[in-house]
């Protein structure tokens, strides 16, 4: 630090410009000379220098031990005692200022030199710790609250949180005290921590992140990801840091494998910057969720195990749109397994290390989807007392699916269409634009052309989500695969009711399963497996109550000439009003059920029939 200022305080005038005139030599700059303690006490108040030096014997009523404890009582300037005397009793005195060390008269140009090279150093080194303690902990409490949004229904695993937080809370404030003490939080940290480069290599581990890989620190330090985890998932980690060293901070779910191992880690990867605000490298804290992620859902079924072509047609549409990393958008009935094609597309594509998420567009209110999707700011509305992520952002990395996409409201409608056209997007209430790296599945039950026709869906948004289709048939269409089914979806009722057997279905009653309808599909097949499964009096499952619900349908059909006699706006509003007549009649005047029937929702029901004077 040759542009040091520094405060000399000497009460004798030739060994005052003496000393000054040494420091200017050095190249230092003098920022004051003074006499009396008083005068040094206000100086360095008033300007701040980066070194004082001081002697023990002054003039006035305060000595230099005096105000050399004042001073540093109040800031963290360093100061050096000049004396001619060694005193035991003034210099056992001197220690409680806490003095950097002692020159002592006279003293030589290389003996000051020395000194006052050596205190800037280490009042330089003092302020470099403290600015990474400033950080470390800065990153902890990012990491804690993301951890602590994320896992908030998991009971058991709160309580370990908590008592994870209160430890490092413990081991920041210990953090404080000096370097050595911030090492050993480093080191003793549970999270696998590191720092990397501008060049995406390791240049710091901490020793869980080694004992995880399996490695000494110095065989990780140098190595890129591809190196430790290999090119599939350094693919994505590279294009994660990329972001980062542009200014992002980036949080997000993802798999790798590790000696053979599959392992999920919750990542928060920030940049660091130096004192010019320039990004220097990367800090991350990554946390081992595997436990936790081996409760979540899966698609356990494969192509093998359905006999039926239109399934079979389904699934490889579905491995075909895995391939891409485009829009894909599901259409079927409900219940007929679009969430499950969508988990399936999701395992089998490129994001299959990232985080799956499932958001009911018709589930949630038009006021709370927005929040939901997008998340919000603290005030943003009547009880947002704090930033929630929405489900955008938890399913960075990964893919996100928008059921019932038809039941999204016009206003949320342009702002996904926004998104989708830049990746970009603000939470309700903010401000800054976030960008996230998902993929996004749309599935419905609805005809979004004639949504599109009637205005209620938006026909750019539309065009924007109709890349690649894929139509889920129905279960009456796919009636081969029944057995399948019936299969995996007793063993995993057998598991969710803790059931010791699955249960078994002979001939006649699986015959019975496969000449139902099913105008439910597989929710109404699983449903039926249930209360089967419940009421069993031993191994064996019946299925009696299908017999009502299976009698056969009365034949119904209408005749239309061509050209038709009657305008063409009338015959098709009486084809609606017939078709709304027969599912009423069959539902016996449920509206509901006739709804269903139909394909529609209750809401568009009671649309059509007002509309039709009905």
């Amino acid at each position: 630090m040759a542009d040091a200022r520094i405060v000399v305080v000497e009460d004798d005038e030739i060994i005052s410009e003496h000393l000054q005139k040494i420091l200017r030599e050095l190249g230092y700059t003098v920022a004051a000379a003074v006499t009396t303690g008083e005068e040094a006490v206000g100086e360095v108040g008033r300007t701040n220098p980066d070194l004082v030096l001081m002697d023990i014997i002054l003039k006035g009523q305060m000595d230099g031990i005096e105000a050399a404890d004042r001073i540093r009582s109040s800031s963290r300037v360093p100061v050096i005692f000049l004396t001619a005397y060694s005193d035991d009793t003034v210099l056992e005195r001197a220690k409680f200022a806490e003095p950097f060390g002692y020159l002592l008269k006279p003293f030589r140009k290389e003996a000051l030199k020395t000194t006052v090279a050596m205190a800037l150093y280490k009042s330089a080194m003092d302020e470099r710790v403290r600015e990474s303690e400033a950080r470390y902990r800065e990153l902890a409490e990012v990491l804690e609250q993301r951890v602590a949004e994320r896992t908030a229904d998991l009971e058991a695993s709160n309580l370990q949180l908590q008592e994870e937080i209160r430890e490092r809370a413990r081991a920041q404030e210990a953090a404080r005290k000096s370097e050595e003490l911030f090492r050993a939080v480093f080191e003793s940290a549970g999270d696998c921590i590191f720092i990397k480069d501008t060049a995406q290599r390791y240049t710091r581990v901490n020793p869980a992140m080694a004992n995880l890989l399996d490695l000494p620190e110095h065989e990780i330090t140098g190595k890129t990801d591809a190196d430790i985890y290999g090119p599939e998932s350094a693919a994505h980690l590279a294009d994660v840091d990329s972001r980062v060293l542009r200014g992002e901070h980036i949080e997000q779910e993802h798999t790798r494998s590790i000696k053979g191992q599959t392992y999920t880690f919750l990542d928060v990867r920030v940049p660091l910057k130096d004192a010019e605000s320039q990004i220097m490298g990367i800090c991350g804290i990554s946390r081992n969720i595997t436990e936790r992620k081996k409760a979540s859902p899966s698609a356990a079924r494969t192509v093998s195990g359905y006999q039926s072509p239109a399934m079979r047609d389904t699934l490889t549409s579905a491995r075909q749109a895995a391939s891409a990393d485009s829009i894909v958008l599901l259409l079927g009935e409900s219940g007929s397994g679009k969430d499950y094609i969508a988990r399936w597309i999701h395992e089998h594509s490129g994001r299959s290390n990232g985080p799956f998420f499932s958001m009911n567009c018709a589930a949630l209110p038009h006021e709370l989807a927005e929040s939901e999707l997008f998340g919000h700011e603290s005030g943003a509305f009547t009880g947002a007392r704090g930033k929630v992520r929405g489900m955008l952002e938890l399913a960075e990395g990964g893919t996100l699916l928008l059921n019932e996409i038809g039941d999204l409201s016009p206003q949320l409608q342009a702002k996904l269409l926004t998104f989708l056209d830049t990746r970009t997007f603000t939470r309700l209430g903010g401000r800054q634009p976030i960008k996230v790296s998902a993929r996004l599945i749309a599935a419905t039950n609805r005809n979004l052309e004639q949504e599109v026709a009637e205005g209620r869906f938006r026909l750019d948004l539309f065009h924007r989500l109709n890349v690649l289709t894929i139509t889920v048939p129905p279960l009456r269409a796919r009636k081969k695969d029944i057995p399948a089914l019936v299969r995996e979806l007793l063993a995993q009722l057998a598991a969710d009711l803790q059931v010791s057997a699955p249960g078994e279905v002979s001939d006649a009653e699986m015959e019975k399963l496969m000449a139902y309808s099913w105008p439910g599909n597989v929710r109404e097949l699983k449903n039926v497996l249930e209360r089967a499964l419940i009421l069993a009096e031993g191994k064996a499952l019946r299925f009696d109550t299908l017999r009502s619900e299976s009698a056969p349908e009365v034949a119904w059909s209408r005749t239309i000439t061509f050209p038709p006699v009657e305008p063409f706006t009338d015959l098709v509003n009486g084809l609606r009003a017939d078709l709304i007549q027969e599912a009423l009649r069959r539902s016996g005047g449920n509206k509901a059920e006739a709804a269903r029937l139909l394909g529609i929702s209750r809401y568009t029901l009671r649309r059509q029939m007002k509309g039709l004077g009905m």
